[in-house]
C-alpha cells in the first residue's frame, strides 16, 4: 500500500493539530521582560587571620605590576594601561589559587586571556582565577589591559597576592589601595610583605561576584532612555539616547568564556549530542545581538549601537550584527529569520526536546523586532546600518565604536529594492507561523501585517537592491581590484537567486583573471 505524500499545507495543518494539546504556561512578563541580574559566584567570607598576623592568604607570595604603556582617551573619558604581572610561585598552583590585585584606581573593566578576572565590590579590587581549558606551571606571568575612569593613566599601579588557596584575610587591601599607592608614578615592586601587616585587620569584607556593574544593569538603563513598550516591542525614544552625553556602547564589565548548561542526547541512542549542538547553536544568535542585552550567557559581550537610526531620528535598535562585522546587513539577518522561523516550524518537537524552544522563541522575537523596527513607514525600509568599508578597515569591538554617527541606508519608493522587501516579508509571514503557533496571538499579527506590507512595497516599487543602496557591494569592487583587470565595462545583473546567507551581490561581469 503506497502512502500519499502530504502536501506543504496538509504538513502544516497537521503539525497545528499535533499543537493544539495544553502547553506549559508563561506569562507575559516572562516572556518579554529582559533579565535583571545573572547569577552570583560564591562569597569569600573575610577569615580569621594567622596567629602571628603575618600572612593573609595560604602560601602567600607577592608578585610584581609593570606598566608597558598607558594613555587618556578625551572621547570616551577613559584611561588605558597595558601591562604584565610578574610571578614565580615555585611549583604549579592548586586548582583553588587566587591571585589578587589592588589597584590605585576604580577598574572598569580587564580583558586578560589566560585567568578569568572577577570583579568585587570595590572596583579597584580584582581577583584572577583559574581559567577553563587553561593549565598553569610556576610561571604565572600574564599580559592584562585596563580601562578606567580615572584621568591620571600614568598613575595607575597595582599590587599582587598569590594564594594557593581562598583569601583568609584580605579585607585591608582596599586601604592599601588608598594609603600605599596612591600617586604612584612608576612600576611598584613589593618584595616583601610589610606593606599588608600593618591594614591587614582594618576591617571589612571582600567579596568577588560575577555581577553586572550599575552600566550593564540593562533594566536601569533602559529607565535612563526612557523605554517603552508598544505592540509588544521595545521602542527607545530619540531623546535621550541620541543626545551626545549618552555613549554609543558599553564594554562588558568582566568578559570570560561562556559557560552553557547544555542538555544532553542519550549516547545509546545517538552518535552525537544533538541537544548540546541546538543548545550551542542558539547560543551564537546572543553573541551576534546588538543593543541593550543581558550577559549572563555571553559575558564577553558588552551593549552597543545605542545610537543606531538616530541620524534619521528613528529607533533601528536591535537586530544581530553580520558575520564579524560591526554592520548590519538587513538582507542575510532577514533570510536568518526566515530560516529559524522554518526550522522551528518543521522541529518544534527536536527543540523542545533539547529544552531550546522557548529560549529560540525569544531569539527569533529579537531578530523580528528589528524587522519591524527597521520597517519605519509602508514604503521605506532600512537595507544596511554602518559602512561596510570602513568597518573592514579596522578591528574593533562594538561597544567600543568612537566613530561620530553610524550611517542608516533605506530602500524606499524612488529608490527601491525588491528583493530586500521580499525577503523580509518572507521572513515576518514565516515567524507569524510561529508565534500562533505558540499563542503569541497579537505579536503574530503584527508580523503578518508588517510582512503584507512589505510584499505591497516589494511589488508595487519594483527596482535592485545594490542599485539602491550600493554601499552594499563594496566587497566585490575590493575583488575585482585585487583579481581581475577590465576587458570591458562591468555590467551589472539582477539577482537571481540568494543561495547563501549573507550573499550580498548579485553581480554579472565580463571579467578576465590575471
Amino acid at each position: 500500500m503506497t502512502t500519499k505524500k502530504m502536501s506543504l499545507m496538509e504538513l502544516l495543518q497537521q503539525r497545528k493539530k499535533m499543537m493544539e494539546a495544553p502547553q506549559e504556561t508563561q506569562t507575559q512578563d516572562d516572556y518579554f521582560v529582559v533579565p535583571e541580574e545573572i547569577l552570583s559566584l560564591p562569597e569569600i567570607v573575610n577569615a580569621p587571620s594567622n596567629s602571628d598576623g603575618s600572612d593573609i592568604c595560604v602560601n602567600q607570595i607577592m608578585g610584581e605590576f609593570l606598566r608597558l604603556n598607558s594613555w587618556y582617551t578625551d572621547e570616551t573619558g577613559m584611561s588605558g594601561v597595558s601591562a604584565k604581572i610578574e610571578l614565580t610561585i615555585g611549583q604549579p598552583p592548586s586548582q583553588d589559587f587566587e591571585i589578587n590585585v589592588q589597584f590605585t584606581v576604580p577598574v572598569h573593566n580587564i580583558e586578560v586571556w589566560t585567568f578569568l578576572a572577577i570583579p568585587s565590590d570595590d572596583p579597584s579590587l580584582w581577583q584572577f582565577k583559574q581559567k577553563q581549558g587553561y593549565s598553569y606551571n610556576s610561571n604565572m606571568d600574564f599580559d592584562i589591559n585596563i580601562l578606567s575612569p580615572s584621568p591620571n593613566h600614568e598613575d595607575i599601579s597595582a599590587i599582587v597576592v598569590y594564594c594557593d588557596g581562598a583569601a583568609t584575610n584580605l579585607a585591608g587591601m582596599s586601604i592599601m589601595g588608598q594609603t600605599r599607592l596612591s600617586g604612584s608614578s612608576g612600576n611598584l615592586r613589593p618584595n616583601d610583605k610589610s606593606q599588608l601587616f600593618e591594614i591587614q585587620n582594618s576591617g571589612g569584607v571582600f567579596k568577588h561576584r560575577n555581577q553586572l556593574s550599575e552600566d550593564r544593569d540593562v533594566k536601569t538603563l533602559n529607565a535612563k532612555l526612557k523605554v517603552k513598550i508598544v505592540d509588544e516591542i521595545l521602542q527607545y525614544p530619540y531623546s535621550p539616547r541620541c543626545e551626545g552625553n549618552i555613549p554609543r556602547g558599553l564594554p562588558p564589565m568582566a568578559p570570560r568564556q561562556s559557560n552553557i548548561q547544555c542538555a544532553e542526547s542519550d549516547p545509546d541512542y545517538f552518535k552525537y549530542d544533538l541537544k548540546r549542538v541546538l543548545c550551542l547553536s542558539g547560543l551564537f544568535y546572543k553573541a551576534q545581538r546588538v543593543g541593550p542585552t543581558p550577559s549572563k550567557d555571553v559575558p564577553w559581550r558588552g551593549i552597543s549601537g545605542l545610537k543606531h537610526g538616530c541620524d534619521i531620528q528613528k529607533d533601528i535598535m536591535g537586530g544581530w550584527y553580520d558575520a564579524g562585522d560591526n554592520v548590519i546587513f538587513t538582507f542575510p539577518l532577514a533570510f536568518t529569520v526566515t530560516m529559524l522561523s522554518w526550522s522551528m516550524i518543521e522541529f518544534r518537537e527536536a527543540f523542545e526536546a533539547a529544552g531550546e524552544y522557548e529560549k529560540m522563541l525569544k531569539e527569533l522575537k529579537w531578530g523580528t523586532d528589528f524587522l519591524i523596527r527597521a520597517h519605519i513607514s509602508k514604503f521605506e525600509f532600512v537595507g544596511l546600518i554602518g559602512d561596510p568599508d570602513k568597518d573592514h578597515k579596522k578591528w574593533v569591538r562594538p561597544e567600543d565604536s568612537t566613530s561620530p554617527k553610524t550611517p542608516t541606508f533605506i530602500i524606499d519608493a524612488e529608490n527601491p529594492g525588491s528583493e530586500l522587501a521580499a525577503e523580509a516579508s518572507a521572513a515576518l509571514a514565516a515567524a507569524h507561523l510561529v508565534f500562533r503557533w505558540a499563542d503569541k496571538q497579537e505579536y503574530a499579527d503584527l508580523c503578518l501585517r508588517h510582512a503584507q506590507e512589505l510584499f505591497e512595497f516589494a511589488d508595487t516599487y519594483r527596482g535592485v537592491y545594490h542599485d539602491a543602496i550600493p554601499e552594499v557591494n563594496f566587497l566585490l569592487v575590493k575583488l575585482i581590484k585585487k583579481h581581475c583587470r577590465f576587458t570591458s565595462s562591468i555590467e551589472t545583473g539582477r539577482v537571481t537567486k540568494m543561495s547563501l546567507p549573507g550573499l550580498q551581490y548579485g553581480y554579472t561581469a565580463r571579467l578576465q583573471t590575471k
